[in-house]
């Protein structure tokens, strides 16, 4: 789907405010990486989803798309980090593309 330049702007703002959002979390204390995820509160379990959004709105951007890429695969691996780590998936996660390649 393609973001008109006047959506941009919008887009842009609400990744900024997700991106606010996702270094909070820890910060309040709403998810800890010490916690099973039946110690989370139900109420703060979508707090666990916020990578998952920030990587699909993050796919809307249509300029500078290897940067975008690269930002999304980014937050893509971040959430199935978090579900391994609350024992919600036990899916190997691959490496990244660069790491791959050895440019990390």
């Amino acid at each position: 789907m393609m973001v008109f330049e006047g959506a941009l702007h919008s887009l842009i703002s609400s990744i900024k405010a997700f991106v606010d959002v996702t270094r909070a979390v820890p910060l309040l204390g709403m998810l800890s990486p010490n916690e099973t995820v039946e110690e989370i509160a139900t109420e703060d379990l979508k707090f666990l989803l916020l990578p998952a959004f920030l990587g699909s709105l993050t796919l809307r951007i249509e300029i500078n798309r290897g940067l975008v890429l690269d930002a999304v695969e980014i937050y893509f691996m971040d959430y199935l980090k978090h579900c391994k780590e609350y024992d919600i998936t036990n899916v190997k996660i691959p490496g990244r593309k660069e790491e791959k390649d050895g440019k990390y």
